[in-house]
């Protein structure tokens, strides 16, 4: 029998000692409010890249992923190793800026990434940015791709102003320097976007005038009015996509797929005055369709606290699940407990699953429950937002 534990804990949190692999270390040593020091950072990536260099990419991204599921959030260590990904891998770096700017952040400051990086190595050179377009060929290549994703971005946007509905803006706008700011005069970013929004031929200008008034232009025709529809009402996000497929699941919009959410998503539905009834019908074609025929979590207990909190619902819908799953005597049983007395062991037969990620908690079904250090680190990376990423040079 296998007592299932569901616990309020982060996922990272116990101690992992040295694996043997350099991209297992990277990701379970390198964490944020940790003293692991920058010289042991140093020292292990080119043992991760070595080992495996697209699962050491993925891992650095994942520094910078804030994203709810195993992402780390820890800027500091991100932007180092993505200095070190410029000395050493300047093509890689530069040809997933857009990947990483499209996919990572739900919210407002990824693209503030790419200006922070640029900053950086122009501190490195002595804020000489010119000198660096001019004889550092990698340097070029990233200031290039740079100000082409922001000038894309921007040009997109101010089209798609006028007709918020349909469009939701990037944040390139916010993430653009002020024009004639101390980062601008140190990246020179607003200039090569500006030339690429207001090319010279449009202008009908002579090229010494060229540079000071398309500047001018991205300010007040651009980036002042996007900030401040950035900064408006207009600009908030359009609700949530698990209810609006059981939304639409109850207009007969679309056809139920079993497989399409996950338990915490839906249970949190089921006293919805709204959705209610399509979300119990939804539990129950997940329950039926896919984890029955699997024959999985047949032989569980389960021990779950379910105070409020931040994982309460997925406490609640893996607790349900599994106990739904097993078979007599533990079928439909479930033992709760509480902070006074928590009924854990480390001794063969006990897993214990803390913490919230959609990707682990799919592995952890699919594995029957068995969850590895390995697994932990395929379900931070496995996400869609990684599946762009490629290894160049």
């Amino acid at each position: 029998m296998l007592l299932l534990l569901l616990l309020p804990k982060h996922p990272l949190s116990a101690a992992v000692f040295p694996t043997g692999n350099p991209c297992l270390d990277l990701y379970f040593r390198v964490l944020p409010n940790t003293r692991a020091p920058y010289k042991y950072l140093d020292q292990l990536l080119p043992l991760a890249w070595s080992h495996d260099s697209l699962t050491t990419l993925k891992l650095i991204c994942n520094l910078r992923d804030d994203d709810y599921d195993l992402g780390k959030y820890y800027l500091q260590a991100f932007y180092r190793k993505a200095i070190w990904l410029h000395h050493n891998h300047p093509k890689t770096l530069a040809c997933n800026a857009d990947t990483i700017v499209s996919e990572f952040s739900k919210s407002v400051g990824t693209m503030d990434d790419l200006v922070e990086i640029l900053y950086r190595l122009s501190k490195k050179d002595n804020n000489n940015t010119i000198a660096m377009n001019n004889s550092n060929s990698d340097y070029r290549f990233l200031h290039d791709r740079v100000s082409d994703i922001f000038a894309d971005s921007l040009r997109e946007d101010i089209q798609n102003l006028e007709k918020p509905q349909e469009e939701i803006l990037s944040s390139a706008a916010f993430a653009c320097p002020p024009v004639g700011s101390s980062l601008d005069r140190a990246t020179l970013l607003c200039e090569s976007i500006a030339m690429k929004v207001f090319p010279i031929e449009s202008q009908g200008l002579q090229e010494a005038h060229y540079a000071d008034r398309v500047r001018d232009r991205l300010s007040k025709e651009v980036l002042v009015p996007l900030a401040e529809f950035l900064s408006s009402e207009g600009s908030q996000a359009r609700g949530c996509p698990i209810k609006k497929y059981l939304e639409d699941l109850k207009a007969s919009k679309i056809e139920l797929e079993a497989d399409a959410l996950l338990p915490h998503e839906i249970i949190g539905y089921v006293n919805d005055g709204d959705v209610g009834q399509a979300a119990e019908l939804q539990w129950k074609a997940m329950v039926e369709e896919v984890y029955l025929k699997q024959g999985k979590f047949s032989n569980c207990l389960v021990a779950c606290n379910v105070s409020s909190g931040l994982f309460k619902d997925v406490s609640a819908g893996l607790a349900a699940l599994v106990s739904q799953l097993g078979e007599e005597p533990w079928k439909g049983k479930l033992d709760h407990y509480g902070t006074a007395s928590v009924p854990c062991r480390r001794r063969p037969g006990v897993a214990t699953l803390g913490g919230f990620s959609n990707n682990l908690f799919k592995s952890f079904l699919d594995n029957d429950g068995e969850v590895g250090p390995h697994h932990v680190m395929e379900a931070a990376i496995s996400g869609p937002q990684y599946q762009n990423l490629a290894v160049v040079d």
